[in-house]
């Protein structure tokens, strides 16, 4: 039957996503050999419905959640209370302001709950030591000149460009994610723009 002939392929990385485990992959290789299952997955930079931060940052955002919930929406649930109790309430502008104030608590506290529903601690061993990879620290070497900068990749809960730590869905981390020692870029928002080369690469998260 032609069928039987046909060679499908299916990712690795979908059938995890499936709840497919290693045992059972194994079994369908074996007992279905024109399935090829790629092993293969798509890297940490490039995966959807996950976010890698940092244990610190994720021990932060776990904190600015409580902070959040006990605090600055108990504190505006009380302002809403006061400023209901000075009666007239379609000309009471503080009530009215503490109305939109706990509309943009409540929906900046839903974005803070869904990252950290999908978020996942880097561990050391997660961070590649042959490429630039989510939570490595890369010097980047300017080719024409002396300049030198030292970069680190991390999550949008870490980044701060003042310090040069990126985002690593920022359009300048994916310029050098995946980059190995000697490989060039081009980068233009560094001081001077231009062509770089990926020096020594490390990581930046440490044990514990």
């Amino acid at each position: 039957h032609p069928a039987s002939t046909t060679h499908a392929q299916l990712s690795a990385e979908a059938l995890d996503a499936a709840g497919v485990g290693e045992d059972l992959i194994r079994m369908l290789n074996h007992k279905f050999p024109q399935l090829t299952i790629v092993a293969e997955k798509l890297p940490m930079w490039l995966q959807d419905g996950v976010l890698y931060v940092t244990k610190e940052g994720h021990e932060k955002k776990h904190a600015e959640i409580e902070y959040m919930v006990n605090v600055k929406l108990r504190e505006n649930s009380i302002a809403i209370g006061n400023a209901a109790e000075r009666g007239d309430l379609s000309e009471n502008s503080e009530y009215k302001f503490a109305l939109e104030e706990r509309d943009l608590l409540r929906a900046r506290l839903a974005q803070m709950q869904s990252e950290m529903a999908i978020a996942t601690v880097l561990r050391p061993e997660d961070v590649p030591s042959d490429l630039v990879g989510i939570g490595s620290k890369v010097i980047l070497e300017h080719v024409d000149s002396d300049a030198k900068h030292e970069v680190v990749i991390l999550s949008q809960w870490e980044a701060d460009p003042s310090k040069k730590v990126y985002n690593y869905k920022t359009p300048i981390a994916q310029t050098i994610l995946g980059s190995r020692e000697g490989d060039t870029t081009v980068v233009d928002f560094f001081d001077p723009p231009g062509e770089y080369r990926v020096g020594a690469i490390s990581s930046a998260i440490l044990d514990g």
